[in-house]
Formats: C-alpha cells, sequence, structure tokens
C-alpha cells in the first residue's frame, strides 16, 4: 500500500486540481449567461419601450403607462398600448430598434386584443429571412383595443452562440480531462508493467541462488581435488566466475530489499571494532591493493544496523577498488553527533556533471561503449537507499586526482 502512495497523491491532487478548474469554468460560464440575459433583456425592454413610444407619436397618443413593457416569462415580453395598432409600422419599428441595439435572434411578434385577449395577428420574423419573399398583406386594425407582445423561441442558443470564447474554453477542458484520463491509463499501466518487471527480477534472482550455491560447492570440491595445472585453472576460473555472479545476484536482491523495507532494526556497536573486522575482511579480499588506513576515536559508539552498514562499505570500497589505480584510503572522523568513515582512491574522478547523478537507479557514467568495468548501476542506489534506512548521509568530493566518498552515521546515545 506505501509504494502505491505516491501515485495515489499524484492521482487526488490531479483530481482535485481538474474539479476545481472545472467549477470555476462552470461558475463563470453560468455568470456569463447570466449577463448574457440581463443585457439581452434591457436591449429587449429598451427597443420595445422606444417603440411603443413611436406609434403613440405616430397617432398622436400618450402613454397610459409609465412602465407598459412587462417580461411574462424569461422569452415572452408584453407591451400594452391600449391604442390603435398599425401593423406595418410595428413591424419596421420593432425590426429597426431591435437592430440598433443589436438584438439579432429570431422573434414573433403578435398583436392581441385587450377584451377578448385573443391574437388578431402574429408573425414569425428571422434574421436570415430573404427579402426576395413576397411579404403576407398585412391587416388594419381600426380600434383602440390592443397590445402587441414579442417571444423570442429560441433565446438560449442564440446567446449561447454569442459565446464563443466560452465554447473554446469548454473544448479546452474537455481535451484537458480526456489528455489526463488518456495519461492516467498510461502512468497506472507503466506502473503496472513496472512491477511485473520488479517481480520478475526478484523472483529469477531468487531462484538463481540455490543451483548458484550449489554450483560454488561443487567448484570448491572440484578445485581442491584437482593435480592438474590445466584442470586446476578451469576450476579456479569457475569458482571465481560463481562467486562474481552470486555478488550480482545478491545486489539486485539487495537493492529489492532496500526498495521495499522501510524501517530495519537498529543497534549501538563500538566503531573501532567494527570497521578493524571490516577493514580486516577487505584487505584479505583484495590482497593487491595498497591500503591506506587511519582509524580514530576508537571509544565512539554507533546506533546503525551492521548488515547495512557493512554492504555500504563494501559497495563503496568495491568502487574505490575498481575505479582507482590501486590505492584505497579508509580513514574516520568524529564529530559531535555524528562519525564520518571517508572512503577513497586515487582515480581520475568523477565529471561533475555527473556526481549528483551516480546515486540514481540503474546509472552508469557513459565511457564510449566501452565496458571494461562491468556492473548494473546498482551499487551507489543501493548505498543511498541503505543509508536513508540507518539514518545515515553521504558526501562525494572528487577532482582529477582522486574521488572520496565521505558516510555520516549517528553516534548512539
Amino acid at each position: 500500500m506505501t509504494k502505491n502512495r505516491p501515485i495515489q497523491i499524484m492521482i487526488l491532487l490531479a483530481a482535485i486540481s481538474l474539479a476545481g478548474i472545472i467549477a470555476v469554468q462552470v461558475y463563470w460560464v453560468a455568470r456569463a449567461v447570466e449577463e448574457q440575459e440581463q443585457a439581452f433583456d434591457h436591449n429587449v425592454r429598451m427597443s420595445l419601450r422606444s417603440v411603443a413610444d413611436s406609434m403613440c407619436q405616430i397617432d398622436g397618443n400618450d402613454l397610459i403607462d409609465n412602465k407598459p413593457i412587462d417580461k411574462v416569462t424569461s422569452n415572452y415580453f408584453v407591451a400594452r398600448l391600449q391604442y390603435n395598432i398599425n401593423i406595418s409600422n410595428l413591424e419596421r419599428l420593432i425590426s429597426e430598434q431591435f437592430e440598433t441595439r443589436g438584438v439579432n435572434i429570431d422573434y414573433e411578434y403578435g398583436v392581441y386584443n385587450c377584451e377578448t385577449d385573443r391574437m388578431v395577428f402574429g408573425e414569425l420574423v428571422s434574421q436570415e429571412q430573404d427579402d426576395s419573399v413576397e411579404k403576407i398583406r398585412l391587416p388594419e386594425l381600426k380600434e383602440d383595443e390592443y397590445y402587441f407582445g414579442v417571444y423570442f423561441p429560441s433565446k438560449t442558443a442564440g446567446l449561447l452562440s454569442n459565446m464563443s470564447i466560452w465554447k473554446f474554453m469548454t473544448a479546452g477542458t474537455v481535451l484537458m480531462l480526456l489528455f489526463f484520463g488518456y495519461g492516467l491509463v498510461v502512468v497506472l499501466k507503466q506502473r503496472r508493467l513496472s512491477e511485473i518487471q520488479k517481480d520478475f527480477i526478484n523472483n529469477v534472482t531468487h531462484e538463481l541462488k540455490t543451483p548458484l550455491a550449489t554450483l560454488k560447492l561443487a567448484a570448491e570440491v572440484i578445485n581442491k581435488n584437482t593435480t592438474g595445472d590445466k584442470s586446476t585453472k578451469y576450476a579456479k576460473i569457475v569458482c571465481q566466475e560463481t562467486n562474481r555472479l552470486e555478488a550480482q545476484v545478491e545486489q539486485i536482491l539487495s537493492t529489492s530489499l532496500a526498495e521495499h523495507t522501510q524501517e530495519v532494526s537498529m543497534e549501538k556497536v563500538e566503531a573501532s571494532t567494527f570497521l578493524n573486522e571490516i577493514v580486516e575482511k577487505f584487505k584479505l579480499e583484495y590482497s593487491d591493493v595498497q591500503w591506506e588506513i587511519e582509524l580514530k576515536n576508537s571509544d565512539d559508539v554507533l546506533k546503525t544496523n551492521c548488515q547495512n552498514l557493512e554492504a555500504i562499505l563494501r559497495n563503496l570500497v568495491d568502487n574505490a577498488v575498481k575505479y582507482g589505480n590501486g590505492e584505497v584510503g579508509i580513514s574516520t572522523d568524529s564529530k559531535s553527533r555524528n562519525l564520518e568513515i571517508i572512503i577513497s582512491d586515487n582515480g581520475s574522478g568523477i565529471p561533475r556533471i555527473y556526481q549528483k547523478k551516480i546515486f540514481d537507479k540503474f546509472f552508469r557514467i557513459p565511457s564510449n561503449n566501452q565496458h571494461d568495468v562491468k556492473g548494473y548501476g546498482l551499487g551507489m542506489y543501493l548505498v543511498k537507499a541503505s543509508l536513508k534506512q540507518i539514518r545515515g548521509s553521504i558526501q562525494i568530493n572528487s577532482t582529477p586526482e582522486g574521488t572520496s566518498f565521505t558516510v555520516s552515521l549517528p553516534k548512539g546515545q
């Protein structure tokens, strides 16, 4: 569950961000629609008020109501005149006023009898109307008991058609959601493939341990019981290669263990005793190396995990032997709360651009396709991961004259 937490947090944060973006966009779209509708209603009211004023002036009448325009529904407006209405003038005035105020939506207008509240004339006016179409004959209304109304059958669609920027933003949001969904599927798929790959490597390395142990034992027995020079040589080669393969398998297993183990048991150990034993092992293992040993402050006590610390030092010494020129130094320096262990070599150094990357998993310094030094790029990654488990740290100092790694470990309280 813990190893999936980063990707779960990433998905959660991305989902919250997208939800926030969508909520903000919905809010502003709603505000934009509301403002559009308010502006539309205002323009329609002012247009119809001007039409009513003009109709009364043409007939020489006065408005009997200071507010003659009523909004019956969201898309239906009524103008109360109660005077004689000239339908020809009415259509012309409505068209002129709507054009002046930018009301460019199809509408229907109708004239009603005030006494019966029944329509006596009505017509649809389309903004795409062809002027070549013959107009119907308009009736003449001579009585003074009429009012007129205007209805917008496609008001909502018309308002939305004027919001191009919001259409573009909505399309962008939909695309963003699609890309997020696709990216999420790809990430989860890659995560699953990575887990399968890790499980496969772990299973293979575990399965290799048993035949390697058997092969190693058989090679040692053959080596001890061989008398001929050639047979002895080949038996020795088998032993060496078996040991090297076993070390590589152990390194892969250790890396997997370091990734999946969050905490290790800590114990107090005497620094001088532990380091002296480790150094003696190194001297026997690398007998052709010139050693410079300087172990000070023998009374220091470390709070650490011995297995992890030995693996850390072994990886650093192994690198010093591989990349150095036959000289390896091991020294210590005591600080107030920490003990520093310095592993140094006299190699050609590590370029500055690679000094931070050497702790990345599978990273190896480019060497122009030369493979004189074998490895998987796991050693320094394992050092960093193991140090994190025992609450230690590491620093690198590299020049063309040599490289040194300083391991800082907490002292026992």
